[in-house]
């Protein structure tokens, strides 16, 4: 509530704006700012886009389509023909995992393993 209405209002000190943003870690900052090329040139283009965390979704008119880094999404564009330079690599789903804390807590199982419980377990429910 308090960024909704920091952003509606252009404030400045000494004559220069002052930008308000959500608290993210330095490491999704990085992240998120390797799409700022990618970001201009779809804004030059009317392309729509929003970059939810460290992705970025384009709404391209075949659909939508998001891209965990601005190398793949970089490499689309061009593809698409829009004009732009690879950004160089930064880090990708990894590093981002990384960043926020998550962790994959299954063990190492394998998805067969997985099924085979749920299996399993369904079996307790089926009616004789």
């Amino acid at each position: 509530m308090i960024l909704k209405k920091a952003w509606a209002k252009k404030i400045q000190v000494e004559d220069k704006p002052i930008q308000f943003d959500h608290d993210y870690p330095a490491e999704i900052v990085q992240h998120r700012r390797s799409y700022a090329g990618i970001k201009k040139v779809l804004k030059e283009n009317g392309i729509r886009f929003q970059t939810p965390y460290t992705k970025i979704r384009i709404f391209w008119k075949e659909g939508t389509r998001s891209y965990n880094n601005a190398n793949d999404a970089a490499q689309e564009l061009k593809i698409k023909g829009l004009n732009i330079n690879l950004p160089e690599q930064s880090g990708g789903d990894e590093s981002s995992t990384k960043a926020t804390g998550w962790q994959r807590v299954d063990g190492g199982r394998s998805t067969l393993e997985t099924g085979q419980r749920a299996r399993e377990k369904l079996r307790g429910f089926q009616r004789p």
